[in-house]
Parts: structure tokens; sequence; C-alpha cells
């Protein structure tokens, strides 16, 4: 659970864009 965290970070860190993008995906899912 830990590595993942971390290699999320890493992802949403290295690319912001993406990072952001998948905040706003993710969003979309929990609130449809």
């Amino acid at each position: 659970m830990n590595d993942l965290k971390n290699k999320r970070l890493l992802i949403t860190g290295a690319s912001p864009g993406i990072g952001r993008a998948i905040g706003l995906h993710f969003a979309e899912n929990v609130l449809y």
C-alpha cells in the first residue's frame, strides 16, 4: 500500500498535468 502511494506521488510529481487529470477523473467517479 505504501509502495503504491509512493509511486502515485512520483507520477503526479513528475507530471502534474497527468496527475491533475487522474484526480479530476477520480473525483468524477466519486461524484457521479
